[in-house]
């Protein structure tokens, strides 16, 4: 750790140190200045370099120390510049010295360390284990290790960031160069998980990168044709797991090698060959907490849109946008929500989750979402949650019936912090509130909202029923004869013509196309004899007379009554035929939905 009591010279490098790492993570929110510079003496032509700490080991001396980072070893009195008041002889360096160097690029089987969060440890062989500092150099064979809820990350010469995340155990090994290839810096992932990439703006060498291993089997990740380079490797005990979001890797084992290309994820267990490329799942959506949201409560509760094809989830809350320094992490997670163990800091926080697959390879992980934990009185009270219908709508023994052009309207309220955010959960699915717009499919639905406030609390209401009607009243025809039942065995068969104009009730006498007719009608059915003579249904074999008439019944199967019934009977000219009685029927069910029909009518022959 840094002392607590500094020279000038010790605070003006840790401003320096701290003003590199902000560039190299692209952190804005701690970005102060331009990467440090040291000035050389003027005969060395040396203008600007990185800086780090070598931990000196037996054997090690200024001269070659030099040499490793700067490659000349004749520049040794810059280094003793950079330490004149800490280390006395330049000649005699005691194994543990903490040196401040300067360095012209990380050498190729070595690594800087550049971001720490909690309890993260090295072993600088041959020396025992130490707690590990901010832009410590570290040299093959040497190890670093994280603990529960701790992270790590190390810069590699050609600008390749490796994030090791709790738990995990890494080994620095050395460079391998064979034949005319570069050297590529080697990496064992011992136990754990580690994500790699590329630092922005990076204008290293890209045919420069790293070897993972991962106990028998080994990679070698690539940059995409865009420059990118974003992947995931875990040693799963028996298992190691590839994932690859941008960029490219080959991955060998048990003497085969394939290659996993961008958005696919690979396995080699067992001593097996790898598995075949397996397509990742995508990010999950609708987070919350949301961007930019303000939170009170000690441990808020984390909630997302579950991911289609998730076996389990991982959250992580960081200090960082890009997920470098851990705070909280936890795997495992069956189905939302979440909220974390112990009490998150006060502050800019960042969470994101990552969907696991049944085969154990994680999906892409979320965006990175900020919030700020803040401290307010504590509100203990969740919620409430009102809601209101707006359109067509009736209420049906203990059915809400509602029809094309409904709105239901979320109305959650909280008077102490606030509310947060809402969504609605629609027959048992995570939906975002612009669903309930629709579309809707006819039938029943149940509708459950949960609302958080600002605190953290959170309020699910009681479900919602409804029933969504969109189809048309349907028309029964029959015949029916003085003193006898219905015989509903006419067919439907008319064409749709234009509706009716009139509604009428109770029996009338109508003169239509030179016949008289008997019509009764009391708004649900229509019953049309002639008052003499015998008459035909166009189209059907059934005769009409004075005893004998057509019967008509609107029905619904889900709003079950019919709000209206209208009829018309006139007489119209079809296809250049004789004038003919036409009935006219328009049936409309409680929420609104219509049908017509047109009847014609013809004399019997």
């Amino acid at each position: 750790m840094i002392p607590r009591t500094m020279i000038p010279q010790e605070r003006e490098l840790v401003m320096q140190i701290r003003t590199f790492i902000a560039l190299i993570l692209g952190l804005a929110s701690t970005l102060i200045a331009p990467p440090s510079a040291q000035a050389a003496d003027s005969d060395s032509g040396a203008t600007a370099y990185r800086q780090g700490i070598h931990v000196v080991r037996p054997g090690d001396t200024l001269e070659n120390i030099t040499a490793r980072y700067l490659g000349s070893s004749k520049r040794w009195r810059e280094n003793w510049k950079l330490n004149q008041e800490t280390l006395g002889d330049p000649h005699r360096l005691q194994p543990g010295d903490r040196l401040h160097v300067l360095i012209e690029e990380v050498p190729v089987d070595g690594a800087l360390v550049a971001m720490l969060s909690n309890k993260v440890e090295n072993r600088l062989l041959p020396l025992k284990w130490k707690d590990a500092e901010l832009q410590d150099l570290l040299q093959p064979n040497d190890n670093l290790r994280t603990s529960k809820a701790s992270s790590a990350s190390l810069l590699f010469t050609d600008d390749t960031m490796l994030v090791i995340s709790e738990l995990s155990l890494v080994i620095i090994g050395k460079a391998t160069q064979t034949g005319q290839e570069v050297a590529k810096a080697l990496i064992e992932i011992d136990e754990g998980q580690a994500d790699f990439s590329r630092v922005p703006g990076s204008t290293g060498d890209l045919g420069l990168g790293i070897e993972i291993h991962i106990g028998d089997a080994s990679m070698v990740p690539k940059v995409g044709p865009d420059g990118k380079l974003e992947a995931r490797a875990r040693n799963a005990g028996n298992a190691a797991q590839v994932m690859i979001y941008s960029g490219e890797s080959q991955l060998s084992a048990a003497g085969q090698s394939i290659q996993v290309p961008e958005g696919m994820g690979s396995a080699a267990s067992g001593g097996k060959p790898p598995s075949p490329p397996e397509k990742l799942l995508p990010a999950a959506t609708h987070l919350v907490p949301q961007e930019a949201s303000e939170w009170a409560h000690r441990r808020p509760e984390m909630r997302w849109q579950p991911v289609t094809g998730a076996q389990s989830y991982t959250v992580e809350v960081c200090r960082d946008r890009n997920c470098q320094s851990l705070i909280a992490r936890a795997t495992g997670i069956d189905a939302p929500p979440w909220s974390p163990d112990e009490d998150l800091p006060l502050g800019d926080l960042f969470w994101r989750v990552t969907a696991t697959s049944p085969s154990g390879l994680d999906g892409y992980p979320s965006e990175e979402i900020l919030f700020k934990r803040v401290d307010r009185p504590h509100d203990a009270d969740a919620p409430t949650v009102g809601f209101r219908f707006e359109g067509p709508r009736a209420n049906i023994d203990e059915d809400v019936i509602v029809g094309p052009g409904f709105e239901l309207k979320i109305e959650p309220e909280d008077m102490g912090s606030g509310i947060e955010s809402w969504y609605p959960i629609i027959d048992g699915e995570h939906k975002a509130a612009a669903d309930l717009a629709g579309p809707w499919t006819t039938g029943e639905h149940q509708v459950v909202i949960v609302a958080t406030d600002k605190a953290g609390n959170t309020r699910t209401s009681d479900p919602i029923e409804l029933v969504y009607d969109d189809v048309a009243p349907r028309f029964v025809l029959g015949l029916q004869s003085v003193g006898e039942p219905v015989a509903r065995d006419l067919v439907e068969r008319f064409s749709e013509l234009d509706g009716p104009s009139a509604t009428q009730r109770g029996r009338q006498v109508l003169s239509v196309a030179g016949r008289n007719w008997w019509l009764d009608s009391d708004f649900t059915q229509v019953i049309l004899r002639p008052t003499s003579g015998s008459l035909r249904l166009d189209g059907a074999d059934q005769k009409l007379n004075k005893q004998r008439g057509l019967w008509l019944l609107a029905e619904d199967d889900i709003c079950q009554i019919i709000d209206t019934v209208r009829y018309e009977l006139e007489e119209r000219s079809l296809g250049g035929r004789k004038a003919t009685a036409v009935l006219i029927v328009e049936a409309i069910d409680c929420v609104g939905n219509r049908s017509r029909i047109a009847m014609p009518l013809s004399p019997s022959r």
